[in-house]
């Protein structure tokens, strides 16, 4: 069930629309959004259940619930660090998961995620090495579940009627939209990846729409191929 209240409801839906309406539109500051008292008071309704694991911090739902002022003291602390940006991570979990052969080890780094608005934030360990980490923003799984699937339809077997510029002007209206709504953050690995499955869709739509396997113009991989006929690039 969405527990997302009316307000929150309108601004995903202005976000929305604005980035299928005005595709040259970059949205460069989304965290007075996140750090939003009703952003957090739905976050808190999303994962603040009894019963559930607690966190890295091993604060359960159950000890919030049960502290002084409960969770309006917990929530207003925590939109009071985020404002003034003095929230700090709790160090991440390290975990030795053993291998299937019982010889080796995994070393896994856990870090504690919020998925809002389609975006996953999430802090990761720096990339360079050090014991500092960043806040990692990216598209989240359901937004890329959901994009595969647009996607799927406008080249699925109901489309073959259609002429191929017609598909690719389809695909790259949504793909301009998609990509600058989540333009925001590190995104670079979700682009590759839906671009991948697009281009990997689009051959799949030309081998349909002809009864024998289509041929792509000598000495052109599908890749260059789809770009002469102006796919849009991720």
């Amino acid at each position: 069930m969405d527990l997302l209240p009316d307000k929150l409801h309108q601004l995903r839906w202005k976000l929305n629309q604005k980035a299928k309406n005005e595709p040259k539109f970059r949205f460069y500051a989304l965290y007075d959004r996140v750090c939003r008292m009703d952003v957090l008071e739905a976050a808190w309704k999303h994962v603040g259940k009894k019963g559930k694991a607690s966190g890295i911090d091993g604060v359960r739902a159950e000890d919030i619930l049960a502290g002084e002022n409960g969770v309006g003291k917990f929530l207003a602390a925590l939109h009071e660090e985020l404002k003034t940006k003095s929230y700090r991570p709790s160090p991440v979990k390290r975990v030795y998961i053993p291998k299937a052969d019982g010889s080796k080890v995994v070393n896994l780094h856990l870090a504690e995620s919020l998925d809002f608005l389609g975006f996953t934030f999430r802090y990761d360990r720096d990339l360079y090495g050090s014991d500092k980490t960043y806040l990692n923003v990216m598209p989240s799984k359901k937004s890329l579940k959901k994009a595969r699937e647009a996607i799927r339809e406008k080249t699925g077997p109901k489309k073959c009627y259609k002429p191929t510029p017609k598909v690719v002007e389809d695909l790259n209206t949504f793909l301009r939209g998609w990509s600058n709504y989540f333009e925001y953050g590190y995104p670079r690995k979700a682009f590759r990846d839906l671009g991948h499955y697009t281009r990997k869709r689009m051959v799949t739509h030309l081998n349909r729409r002809s009864q024998r396997k289509y041929h792509r113009p000598k000495g052109m991989s599908h890749y260059q191929y789809l770009e002469e006929l102006g796919l849009q690039r991720l």
